[in-house]
């Protein structure tokens, strides 16, 4: 079954305080409309919104990815005689040296 959450984005200016965000799960029921005991204003205001351009908002259902729990592939560790080695080994030319010599 899939799980989606409740992303609500005030108008104007959201993205400038980090909007859209998701709604937490105690202000959302289960068909995804906003609990009337929920003090939206006092939410969105936590995250520095101007209270007194709070008027319009947008919500809208985004679907959530869930883990799958898989392992990382593996992962090649370089050490610090590793990494000397391969930049005695490198060519490096300088800027301006005279790169046919």
């Amino acid at each position: 079954m899939k799980k989606y959450q409740l992303m609500f984005d005030p108008t104007p200016a959201g993205w400038a305080y980090g909007f859209p965000r998701p709604l937490p799960e105690e202000a959302v029921d289960e068909n995804l409309a906003i609990k009337t005991d929920f003090d939206l204003t006092e939410w969105v205001c936590s995250f520095g919104y101007p209270e007194e351009t709070f008027q319009y908002f947008r919500t809208y259902p985004k679907q959530v990815e869930e883990s799958t729990n898989e392992k990382m592939g593996d992962i090649k560790f370089t050490t610090a005689g590793d990494f000397m080695k391969q930049q005695e080994d490198d060519i490096f030319y300088y800027p301006g040296s005279d790169c046919q010599e």
